[in-house]
Order: structure tokens, then C-alpha cells, then sequence
């Protein structure tokens, strides 16, 4: 059984056994720091699979659980095909500068391997960087080429202000939560995204009940409106009704009804001369 760390500190002692062998290698051609590189590998992907999950180092800063060992076994695998595939490079700068090539390998699988046990922001961050700038270096390894220093140059830049980036989100997230652990991080998620459910029934509910009560106005009004037309036609029938009973007398007694005129509303209903 492996401790916490055990997979970083054995890459990080690889890391100075390869270093130290190319200082100490004689001679233009370094490419054997390559076989260690590759051994050393090998010899971390078999310990990785003796390593279990639990540990739980620096306050719950670095946590092995079992998502963290899968991704650091895929993360060797990926970097030992790597090794075993430039193995074979003959190309004279690459043989003279192969140390400085392996190490920045290794040192950005250094960065994946905290980055997968990473559970706070600043070494999440920290891991990240540690992981990204060896690959800028490893981008423009051949200096000699123009198009090795403009694709170094992109990756710079590019990788440059996604840190930017990234650095300035975590600072909202810092803000919002109060602090910097992932288990913090996701509750305080968790309570903004219920307040944020509460405030939006509570709002769903106010629209309701507006509308709501646009409609009841509306059908006051509606009813008033045909209330008012009822009571118009009631008094135009009266009146004509009225009217018609006038005209009656005044033919029973013979009367003459000369200019007699009966009027509803703004005009006259009936006008007549009675013989």
C-alpha cells in the first residue's frame, strides 16, 4: 500500500535521476536518459495499481480517492507511449538536448498527477500551471524552426489568457463561497442555485396573481359595460313605449297634437300632426 503522495514523490526523485544523468552523460548524444525516463515510468505504473483510495493529506487539500488513481494510471500510460515513441528520434538537436526535453515531459505529468487529487482552488490552479508550462517550452523545442517558435508563441499566448481567465472565475467563486475547498465550493453552489429555484417560483407566483388580477378587472368591466348597455336598451323601449301610448290618447280623444313631439335620448322618436 502506497501513501498519499507516493506516486509524486516517486516522480519527482525520477525527475532528479534524469537530470542528474544528463549532466553526467559524456557526449553530444543524451538519448539514454530516455530509457530511464521510460523504466522509471513503468515502475510508477506498477505501483500505482498497489495504491488504494482514502488518503487525505494537508486538510483535505490533496485527496486519492479512486476517480484521482484512475486518472494518474491513464495519465503514466499516455506519458510512457510518449517516451517510448521519441525514443527513436535521431534528429542531432533532439539527441543533444533529450534531458531537457525528458524532464519537461515528466514535469508536466507532474502537474496531472496534483491536478487529479487537487480539492482546493489554489493548488487546483497551481497544478494546472505546473502541468501547462512545460508544454509551451516542449512546443518550441526546435528553436532552429519557424514553425516551431510561432506554434510556441500561440501556445503561449492562448494558454496565457485562459489562465487569465480561469484565475479570474475562481475569483468569483471565491467571492460567492467564501472559500477556497471544493466541498465548500459545491454547497454554497447548492444553496445559491436553491435560492435562486425560491426566488424564481416566488417571482412565477407574483406574475400569476397579476395576472390574475388584470383579469378580474377585466371582467368587472366587462360586466359593468354590459350592465350599462342592458340599462340603456330598458330605457329606450320605455320611452317608446311611452311614446306609442301618447299617440294613442291623443287619437282616442281627437285631440289636435299639432308639433307634438315625444324625443328619446338626444333626439326625437316621434314627430306627427293629429287630424
Amino acid at each position: 500500500m502506497m501513501g498519499g503522495m507516493g506516486l509524486e514523490l516517486g516522480l519527482a526523485l525520477l525527475i532528479l535521476l534524469v537530470f542528474f544523468t544528463g549532466l553526467l552523460t559524456r557526449g553530444e548524444d543524451k538519448r539514454r536518459v530516455g530509457v530511464l525516463a521510460a523504466v522509471g515510468l513503468v515502475v510508477l505504473l506498477g505501483l500505482s495499481f498497489r495504491a488504494e483510495p482514502g488518503a487525505v493529506l494537508f486538510g483535505g487539500t490533496f485527496v486519492q480517492d479512486e476517480l484521482a488513481i484512475f486518472s494518474k494510471r491513464l495519465f503514466l500510460l499516455a506519458t510512457l507511449l510518449g517516451v517510448l515513441g521519441s525514443l527513436g528520434l535521431r534528429a542531432p538537436t533532439f539527441a543533444r538536448r533529450a534531458t531537457e526535453y525528458y524532464m519537461l515531459m515528466l514535469g508536466s505529468l507532474l502537474g496531472m498527477l496534483v491536478l487529479a487529487s487537487a480539492r482546493e482552488l489554489i493548488l487546483l490552479f497551481v497544478a494546472f500551471e505546473l502541468m501547462s508550462i512545460p508544454l509551451y517550452v516542449m512546443s518550441g523545442f526546435r528553436k532552429g524552426e519557424e514553425e516551431s517558435v510561432e506554434a510556441a508563441l500561440k501556445f503561449f499566448l492562448i494558454g496565457t489568457v485562459s489562465s487569465a481567465f480561469i484565475a479570474y472565475g475562481l475569483s468569483f467563486v471565491y467571492g460567492i463561497s467564501k472559500t477556497t475547498d471544493l466541498s465548500g465550493v459545491a454547497a454554497a453552489a447548492i444553496l445559491a442555485a436553491a435560492i435562486g429555484w425560491g426566488q424564481l417560483i416566488g417571482a412565477r407566483g407574483e406574475l400569476a396573481r397579476s395576472q390574475a388580477q388584470v383579469a378580474g378587472e377585466r371582467r368587472i368591466r366587462v360586466h359593468l359595460g354590459r350592465r350599462d348597455g342592458r340599462d340603456l336598451q330598458r330605457r329606450t323601449i320605455l320611452r317608446r313605449a311611452g311614446a306609442t301610448a301618447v299617440r294613442r290618447r291623443c287619437l282616442q280623444r281627437r285631440r289636435h297634437c299639432d308639433g307634438l313631439s315625444v324625443d328619446v335620448g338626444d333626439r326625437p322618436l316621434l314627430k306627427f300632426h293629429a287630424s
